[in-house]
């Protein structure tokens, strides 16, 4: 009998501290948990779900999830409920109005518990939403002024010998817009000179030569050359070895189809371009 009281101090303790430490993450984790009814009162809050609110605790516990989510449609709730009975989880981003009258972005993850309670964890998710934002207006202006200034921008995996290409490069070259990643095959055999740009490709990584160049190349998508100009440089890993480079190009066919500052330059230019497009067409 001594030995059976003594077995089942054991459970209880460990269930104890089991609930303690349990109590201890839901208190202090850095993510909002709210514990609510099915109508969405709350029964119980931690430290976390009254920063991201506004509100303390006791407040929190007086008001339910409706008087959060002001602004959102009136059938949520009824959405929110079905979808937590059918699966039994509901997995969403609402806005939410803090105590202050803010208007924030919160993530909600909920869970349906055995006892007709919900248990939902939340993140406020305002900033990281600005953040993606603010990037993805950067990206069209990027590639608005790729096209405007009929630039692009490339970079070769020295390991893998592949180069990855803007929107910009790749409308240059004429590939498939959908495809970002390109062999060593599939770009050179675009170059008119390859031998030679390849070379200065060698040259940089193996002997940091200077890469400033200005050859022809034929799209993929058209028949008639075009002359770009190419600047890259040499990125090294955190050992000192070379590992990538790093370029841009530039579409100048009309610019070098005029005649530029240096009349001479700009003949053999012309003279070269107009040539290698009447030997193009007699092929």
């Amino acid at each position: 009998m001594f030995e059976d009281t003594f077995e089942q101090r054991k459970i209880e303790n460990a269930i104890r501290d089991s609930e303690m430490k349990l109590r201890s993450y839901f208190d202090n984790a850095p993510d909002g948990f709210f514990i609510s009814d099915m109508e969405g009162n709350f029964m119980d809050v931690n430290l976390a779900a009254s920063s991201i609110t506004g509100y303390g605790k006791e407040e929190l516990l007086s008001i339910s999830l409706k008087d959060l989510l002001q602004d959102y449609p009136e059938d949520f709730m009824e959405t929110y409920i079905n979808e937590l009975r059918t699966t039994g989880h509901y997995d969403g981003e609402t806005s939410f109005l803090r105590k202050d009258g803010e208007k924030r972005l919160w993530s909600i993850k909920s869970v349906l518990l055995s006892n007709d309670q919900v248990m939902a964890f939340t993140r406020d998710t305002t900033e990281l939403r600005q953040i993606q934002e603010s990037l993805r207006k950067n990206e069209a202006r990027y590639r608005r002024a790729e096209k405007i200034g009929q630039v692009g921008h490339w970079e070769y995996d020295i390991e893998t010998e592949e180069f990855w290409g803007s929107e910009g490069s790749r409308r240059i070259y004429g590939f498939d817009a959908s495809d970002a990643l390109f062999s060593t095959e599939e770009v050179e055999s675009c170059i008119t000179d390859r031998e030679q740009v390849h070379q200065a490709l060698i040259d940089l990584i193996e002997k940091e030569k200077p890469y400033n160049l200005e050859f022809e190349i034929i799209p993929r998508n058209a028949s008639e050359p075009r002359i770009i100009t190419s600047t890259a440089r040499l990125i090294r890993d955190n050992s000192g070895r070379p590992s990538k480079v790093s370029g841009s190009i530039q579409d100048v066919t009309e610019q070098r189809q005029t005649v530029p500052a240096d009349p001479g330059q700009g003949r053999t230019i012309s003279f070269a371009f107009q040539q290698y497009k009447g030997c193009h067409r007699r092929h």
